[in-house]
């Protein structure tokens, strides 16, 4: 553990002219990138298409300044970010083929379902599970849609047919164990539908117009838009593992269709949009609250979005960042990352004794997940102060001057000065490799000529690599 504490506090060290990261932000894909298809896992590496002719592009957002650019269609991304699928030009068959990118290997084709004619492709991918190893999506038999699942082993594979009018497979579970989407009942309407990585599936009712657009990590939890009796139009829903279907409804009732396109794994908010027409206007649900305009969630987190978000595309696992298109202008728009709510990797713990300015706050940001940023922030200290930084990776509170302090025994102590505003801001890049579950404790020692020991402790924060 000294290792990694003198790995992380020698970049602290140089205290950097940042604001800390805010816990909730609004950020658009620089260079005019128009479109975010997906999100890993962790909300940390975004894809989706870029203007043209630069094609898709792969970003991990925090870490990085601007995307990379790698040609094609980008639709899904592993956990990791280190595998993309999508869609590529083949050029012998002067058509669009399904296929997947690593960095190693380039666009390489998956192939498609014997009998696929161009309408206007071959084959294309939709979704991705975490591994990389299970891709899924739509071929076609003649001009006939057809559902695949393709995976090293097997290849590309088309699903068992559930309905005489064609399916598609639409998405997978992070585990590749339930792969859904929708198949065309005997009206050619829309019906959700479930498949097992063996091909084999069942639909809900061929007359049951609607589809599946999103999955839990197990599959447990499924999301899109089904009509239900008395509506107007189609509304989002929720269906449990039991097969319990929940109506979520729609931001717009009566003036727009309701489509749920994913959700975290606790099930306790979902991302989706309404939509009529061209028109689409994006929102989120939570347990508490319903539907709400992302806008408007936003807003109420103050963030400011300069524009209007048209569609939510993805969510993270925790919930917390989302990604879609917001409108540009007229005709254009942009892809956009939010985060929806505070890092849970940190804990404020208080502690802290008073000084010449109250007592000294501590503040922390940042995921704790490898390769992006954190950084604390002290505000309240006295100005221009000798201070001394303590991380901890265990800790034994102990009463001591005036306060609580809770990075001790400590691992790593550094020495620092305040502003002359008596502030304090240091950032870094959080190391890869660090356990999962691992806890450290921050705090500092500010000196303080207003109290009789010369000395005041700061708040003291938590935080856990999740």
């Amino acid at each position: 553990m000294r290792l990694l504490s003198l790995a992380l506090l020698s970049a602290l060290a140089t205290p950097a002219l940042v604001a800390g990261a805010r816990a909730q932000e609004y950020v658009e894909i620089p260079g005019g990138g128009n479109w975010v298809t997906d999100v890993s896992a962790d909300g940390e590496v975004v894809v989706g298409l870029g203007p043209s002719p630069a094609g898709a592009f792969i970003w991990r957002w925090r870490v990085d300044a601007a995307p990379t650019y790698i040609g094609e269609d980008a639709y899904a991304v592993s956990a990791d970010g280190q595998v993309v699928a999508g869609t590529m030009y083949d050029p012998s068959l002067g058509a669009d083929v399904a296929a997947r990118w690593t960095a190693a290997t380039g666009w390489q084709s998956l192939g498609y379902l014997p009998n696929a004619g161009s309408c206007p492709s071959r084959s294309n991918v939709l979704d991705m599970s975490d591994d990389g190893s299970t891709i899924v999506g739509l071929s076609w038999d003649g001009c006939d849609g057809r559902g695949f699942v393709w995976t090293e082993a097997t290849g590309m594979l088309e699903l068992e047919p559930l309905a005489p009018n064609g399916n598609r497979a639409s998405v997978v579970s992070r585990d590749g164990a339930v792969i859904a989407g929708f198949t065309k009942g005997t009206l050619a309407s829309r019906t959700p539908a479930y498949w097992a990585p063996d091909t084999s599936g069942a639909a809900l009712d061929p007359l049951y117009g609607g589809e599946v657009n999103g999955l839990s990590g197990d599959g447990s939890l499924s999301v899109g838009t089904l009509f239900f009796s008395g509506d107007e139009h189609y509304a989002a829903f929720v269906r449990d593992g039991s097969g319990a279907i929940t109506r979520l409804g729609m931001l717009n009732p009566g003036e727009m269709a309701g489509r749920a396109v994913d959700v975290a794994e606790d099930g306790q908010t979902i991302a989706g949009y309404d939509y009529i027409g061209n028109a689409r206007q994006a929102w989120v649900w939570t347990a508490g609250e319903g539907i709400v305009s992302l806008n408007d969630r936003l807003a109420g987190l103050g963030v400011n979005v300069p524009r209007e978000l048209l569609t939510t595309e993805a969510l993270s696992d925790d919930g917390r960042v989302v990604v879609g298109t917001a409108l540009l202008a007229q005709g254009e728009t942009v892809g956009y990352i939010a985060t929806l709510g505070p890092d849970d990797a940190w804990v404020g713990l208080g502690g802290g004794s008073s000084g010449v300015a109250g007592v000294p706050s501590l503040t922390a940001s940042g995921s704790l997940v490898g390769g992006t940023p954190v950084s604390l922030a002290l505000r309240d200290a006295a100005p221009s102060a000798p201070t001394l930084g303590w991380l901890a990776f265990s800790s034994t509170p102990a009463p001591a001057l005036g306060g609580t302090l809770h990075a001790t025994p400590y691992d790593l102590q550094l020495v620092f000065t305040t502003s002359a505003r008596g502030s304090l801001d240091l950032a870094t890049t959080w190391p890869t490799g660090v356990p999962v579950g691992t806890e450290l404790w921050v705090q500092f020692v500010v000196a303080d000529a207003s109290v009789p020991a010369g000395l005041v402790l700061s708040d003291a924060v938590r935080g856990t690599t999740p």
